[in-house]
């Protein structure tokens, strides 16, 4: 029994369970078996085999089953009388049960994630060891359920992690440091660059040769400083049907358990809009910034103009006296005081008189 049952466990998951419950069934002459996951106060079949079959197994509650006292107390042999000690459990009866073997199955922690249970019509042969084989089973099956769990689980965060970089506008990457060969590119990296990411897979090492000429030694110089720190800057990419686009380039070390960088991770994110935003902002700012250096260029050149041909009311005049005159005059005008204008006559009072009334 333990040389066969030592080829069935040699199976890999999952074909192993169903081939488990088949054995165990068939070698003690019993007439159910089931490999289930506890979850929380009920039992996930993950194998059940029933009178030489494998079927599709219901899931079950726990309570007033002898799966209950697995949990409670660990492996569980009741060779006789099954119906009479559970008789809330229909299932005994249907399936004829009247004997019960079954064994926790535990994590790391010692903690109970799952049980195997064997039931028959009668009690096992004391001969075969039934309760050290199927100890031996829940061993091999608790440590490959924990597999399992760690495979689904990484296989849903990398589904997660597929669905955001797939559907982000921003492009993903990761590439081997220090060769900066490409690794994986999200699927955006075709939008912005307009190369399929097929071509890019077929040729790792031309996945950044979109980027302006002007602006590579910009982005190397960069990426060589990674270990001092991280990548954030702007550069121009060349799309394959060369329209030009801004990216936002964001680059991080990842370290292995030693502190010892191996991989870069990194991001392109295209700011295109925003940045034909800010270049016209920038345009629209040095011609406002040039037409008022032509205004003030004006008002000089007229300034010196008035200043050259000074008149006020009809009086003309570029000396220095006459310019004190003006300057009198025109402050004499915003008061209300008695102005007296002196003078020998034909020397311009009346013209002094019009502009201060003016």
């Amino acid at each position: 029994a333990l040389r066969g049952l030592a080829g069935t466990l040699s199976i890999s998951a999952p074909e192993v369970y169903s081939r488990a419950c088949a054995f165990l069934g068939t070698t003690f002459g019993a007439s159910y078996v089931l490999i289930g996951r506890i979850q929380g106060t009920r039992v996930a079949p993950i194998a059940t085999w029933h009178d030489g079959a494998v079927i599709d197994g219901a899931s079950y509650e726990l309570v007033g089953t002898p799966c209950e006292s697995v949990r409670r107390s660990g492996l569980c042999y009741y060779p006789e009388r099954l119906q009479e000690l559970f008789p809330e459990d229909r299932m005994l009866a249907d399936i004829g049960a009247q004997c019960y073997l079954g064994a926790p199955l535990r994590g790391e922690a010692g903690e109970i994630v799952g049980l195997i249970a064997v039931l028959g019509p009668r009690a096992f042969d004391p001969a075969l060891s039934a309760e050290d084989l199927v100890r031996l089973c829940a061993m091999r099956f608790a440590s490959a359920i924990q597999r399992l769990d760690v495979l689904d689980e990484l296989a849903t965060r990398e589904e997660q992690l597929r669905q955001i970089t797939e559907s982000a506008h921003e492009t993903f990457w990761l590439s081997e440091w220090p060769s900066r060969r490409l690794i994986y590119v999200s699927a955006a990296f075709a939008e912005i660059t307009g190369r399929s990411v097929a071509s890019v897979y077929a040729d790792r090492e031309s996945w950044g040769s979109g980027l302006h000429p002007d602006d590579r030694p910009q982005v190397d110089a960069a990426m060589r400083e990674l270990e001092r720190a991280p990548v954030d800057l702007t550069a121009r990419v060349i799309r394959a049907d060369g329209q030009l686009r801004w990216v936002q380039i964001r680059a991080t070390l990842i370290r292995d358990p030693a502190g010892q960088p191996y991989r870069v991770a990194g991001s392109f994110e295209d700011i295109t809009p925003i940045k034909e935003i800010q270049l016209a902002l920038e345009e629209r700012e040095r011609q406002l910034a040039e037409a008022l250096a032509s205004t003030e260029r004006e008002v000089e050149q007229l300034q010196q103009r008035l200043g050259e041909d000074d008149r006020l009311r009809g009086m003309i005049g570029s000396s220095q006296a006459m310019r004190t005159v003006y300057r009198r005059l025109r402050q004499a005008s915003a008061s209300d005081v008695t102005v007296l204008i002196g003078g020998e006559s034909g020397t311009g009072k009346e013209l002094a008189a019009k502009a201060l009334h003016e």
